[in-house]
């Protein structure tokens, strides 16, 4: 386990003490992400992406921002997009939502 934390790529975020106003990357010394500008970028398409009811009902603002921020990443490391980001988000949506079953026991009175 500890081999797969040290070979993993790590997240930093810079806050304005409120809020998160960059995040990049880093992996093996290099690090890769967005600025304050682009990353407002992010933010905007976040909100937008997160107005949508049927949206925003199931999945969190943070999940959405994580999946942008991944397929950002993805798509500059491979210098290609292997899926544009509305069916990458859709997949990533489909694999996260899980159906739920409540069982109730019921009072059976004659």
């Amino acid at each position: 386990m500890t081999d797969k934390l040290v070979n993993s790529p790590i997240i930093i975020s810079q806050t304005d003490f409120e809020s998160v106003i960059s995040k990049k990357q880093c992996f093996n010394g290099k690090c890769i992400g967005l600025n304050i500008e682009n990353y407002k970028r992010l933010v905007k398409l976040n909100d937008t992406i997160h107005k949508e009811k049927s949206i925003n009902q199931v999945i969190s603002k943070e999940f959405i921002e994580d999946k942008i921020f991944d397929w950002l990443i993805s798509t500059f490391k491979n210098k290609k997009a292997d899926k544009s980001f509305a069916n990458f988000l859709m997949d990533e949506l489909e694999n996260s939502l899980k159906a739920i079953k409540y069982h109730f026991p019921t009072l059976y009175q004659t």
